[in-house]
């Protein structure tokens, strides 16, 4: 049933044209010739004050709206990072601290914590954004790209928001900013691992010249970029198109070198 009934002609109006209706009807079957009973001119006049009634309330072109309740469940969406970065064994005090074992237990958290009138939406996340075929997580071997996180985020309506992550961005353009997608709802996140920075040896950049003609040679240079290497380590770069390797580099990262 409908919670509200509006028209766009005003109560008053209606009131007035039913008054007017009833008013011409029942003058019009006041008298009749010939005479006719009593209930004959009560149903006669009643089907004349509608007529009456309807073509009037047409000259506004009436609109009727109804307004229906219905309520939603709230919309959760539980996103777990599934990276590589999330296998990282880290050792604090003597003891080995798998951070995929800490993920596993954040994700159960916060599903007991939910309540059951709510609808849980369950995804994992590396370089995409994956639907969970079932209530298992496998880690994988893959980057952690924010980017396509935040844009699957844009274009859903959550109410409720939960990032299980390190917050380790390796894949993809620079770490994204909040601020440059319109996400709705509130987001959580729920950080695992340590508070502090290892050592770490990425791409941070590729030149490349933008045009490339066939059977000609082209220059590729490669941005080694390093955090907390404490002293010089070997390296090797692999340049690959799919399976096949092109081309190799042999290198030290230095430390105090953030690019080279």
């Amino acid at each position: 049933m409908p919670e509200h009934i509006h028209t766009n002609i005003p109560f008053i109006f209606l009131l007035l044209i039913l008054a007017l209706a009833i008013t011409a009807s029942y003058l019009l079957y006041k008298y009749t010739l010939p005479p006719v009973g009593q209930s004959i001119r009560y149903l006669l006049g009643a089907l004349r004050g509608v007529v009456i009634f309807l073509l009037i309330a047409l000259l506004w072109a009436p609109q009727l709206s109804f307004t229906f309740r219905e309520k939603q469940p709230m919309r959760v969406g539980i996103f777990t990072d599934n990276s590589h970065s999330m296998n990282y064994q880290a050792r604090v005090k003597d003891k080995k601290e798998n951070r995929w074992i800490k993920t596993l237990r954040a994700h159960e958290t916060i599903q007991d914590l939910l309540p059951d009138h709510v609808q849980v939406e369950e995804y994992s996340f590396n370089i995409n954004v994956h639907p969970m075929a079932s209530e298992a997580i496998d880690s994988t071997t893959m980057g952690t790209d924010f980017n396509a996180l935040l844009k699957f985020l844009n274009e859903q309506d959550y109410e409720r928001i939960f990032i299980v992550s390190d917050g380790n961005h390796t894949h993809g353009a620079g770490y994204p900013l909040r601020e440059e997608y319109a996400i709705n709802g509130s987001v959580y996140t729920i950080g695992i691992g340590a508070p502090r920075k290892d050592k770490d040896v990425f791409i941070a950049d590729l030149n490349y010249d933008r045009y490339i003609y066939k059977g000609k040679r082209s220059p590729l240079e490669v941005q080694i970029g390093s955090e907390n290497v404490g002293r010089s380590t070997p390296a090797v770069v692999y340049l690959k198109q799919g399976n096949k390797v092109l081309a190799t580099r042999k290198l030290d990262i230095e430390p105090g070198s953030p690019r080279q």
